[in-house]
């Protein structure tokens, strides 16, 4: 009896997570929700780092693969469809030796986003 109540429970509160997140994705008419477009980054292999964004017909969506890398996925809205991927490079610049070189000024380069087409 204490099991089947705990399962009742269990089952209560999925339902109801689900009908209160559902809600919250806002639905534009012609265009797929987030969660899809997030379902189609994971059936890549990838990792999903956030929600995607949309921007016009297509969303941008950060993720990660399998080996740690940062990648740009562009998805489109409509159909789904992927149509690029793109390494993110760190922008992070690389570690200044502080020692006195007779330069005066230090600035980091950073490299552009390589494509994956």
């Amino acid at each position: 009896m204490k099991i089947q109540a705990i399962v009742m429970a269990a089952g209560v509160a999925l339902v109801s997570t689900y009908a209160i997140a559902a809600p919250l994705q806002r639905r534009v008419p012609g265009m797929l929700p987030p969660a899809k477009i997030n379902g189609t980054v994971r059936s890549m292999g990838l990792m999903p780092a956030g929600q995607p964004v949309r921007q016009g017909d297509t969303y941008a969506v950060l993720a990660t693969s399998r080996r740690g890398k940062s990648v740009r996925i562009i998805v489109d809205a409509r159909f789904g469809e992927v149509l690029s991927v793109q390494q993110v490079i760190s922008t992070e610049p690389a570690a200044v030796d502080h020692k006195p070189t007779g330069s005066t000024s230090v600035l980091p380069s950073f490299p552009p986003v390589q494509s994956f087409e």
